[in-house]
């Protein structure tokens, strides 16, 4: 049977929950006894994002604007559960859709690409998804985190009439809902982390793709929310070669959000939105977005890049 997970928006500081109605009682309360993951249904999910976009060619050459249309990069921002940012699978179909504002694109299985690892991936004209592993049944590979209630996904698209390439992270799934919180108590979450860092001003504009290790702990007694992100690039064995973060936050209803503060030279500003999934937040899930500005690039032997935007996912279960 199909369902339809939707999102309830008021004008206050986190927008509130799917299945977590601002006030009153009811089912939309409640979570499902059934898991949504991995999808045998058709569902509509919203989702906390980060956001990265860019303009121009990363390979235009030293400052990233010498040999073509210069290269123009809006700051990396998150946003917590919206009814505008969304992800839906037709079970029909075998299709997924994704939403962003007035943007969208949908894959079917035959945009399915190979994978060996613990990711299901579509490529489709000038659009890719990658989700997480769990999103679709019959993935082998080891999980890193084993989820139920909550997925991730990353959506680049690439507009090439405006030469723009957005990329989108989502976190979404069967949210907890205000009267699924625990109000006692704290737990800590096993996790895994995926993100991706562009490089660009002075030295020649890169694109990484980052994982590394996470930390996630709630006080749902207190409110907070503690996390800490070490991140490196794909390849990079050197654990925070890419910078270590420490964020906290405050939980509102069955959504948390916070910032990031760090040593990591030229750490400049980081955020995270995101929620809490499943019976008494058995799971959870986050976007983040990182700035760092090198304000004298050409100190070293060689020129450094002088900002550096980093966006990503993290989701984990209670341990």
């Amino acid at each position: 049977m199909a369902y339809t997970i939707r999102t309830i928006r008021m004008a206050v500081p986190l927008a509130c929950g799917l299945l977590a109605a601002c006030g009153g009682d009811g089912p939309v309360n409640s979570v499902s006894a059934s898991k949504p993951f991995p999808q045998s249904a058709s569902g509509t999910f919203s989702a906390a994002t980060a956001t990265q976009t860019y303009t121009g060619s990363l390979n235009s050459g030293q400052f990233g604007s010498q040999f073509s249309k210069p290269l123009a990069v809006t700051p990396a921002t998150t946003a917590g559960i919206n009814a505008a940012t969304t992800i839906a699978y037709d079970a029909a179909t075998g299709t997924y859709t994704v939403q962003a504002g007035s943007t969208s694109a949908s894959f079917t299985a035959a945009d399915k690409m190979p994978s060996s690892d613990y990711t299901t991936s579509f490529n489709k004209g000038g659009d890719t998804l990658t989700l997480y592993g769990n999103a679709q049944p019959g993935n082998t590979a080891t999980a890193p985190v084993s989820l139920s209630y909550t997925s991730f996904g990353k959506w680049t698209h690439v507009d090439a009439s405006a030469d723009q390439t957005d990329i989108r992270y989502y976190v979404f799934g069967e949210m907890s809902g205000s009267k699924g919180m625990p109000t006692s108590g704290s737990a800590t979450y096993a996790t895994t982390v995926s993100g991706t860092m562009l490089a660009y001003n002075y030295a020649p504009a890169t694109l990484s793709d980052l994982t590394g290790t996470a930390t996630f702990t709630a006080d749902f007694a207190q409110g907070t929310v503690s996390t800490g992100l070490s991140l490196r690039a794909v390849g990079n064995p050197t654990e925070g070669s890419a910078g270590v973060y420490s964020g906290s936050g405050t939980i509102a209803k069955d959504q948390f959000a916070g910032t990031f503060t760090s040593g990591t030279n030229y750490f400049a500003s980081g955020a995270f939105n995101g929620a809490f999934f499943g019976p008494s937040a058995a799971e959870m899930g986050y976007t983040f977005a990182i700035k760092g500005h090198n304000p004298d690039p050409y100190a070293g032997a060689s020129v450094s890049p002088g900002d550096i935007s980093i966006v990503g996912a993290v989701v984990g279960a209670k341990k």
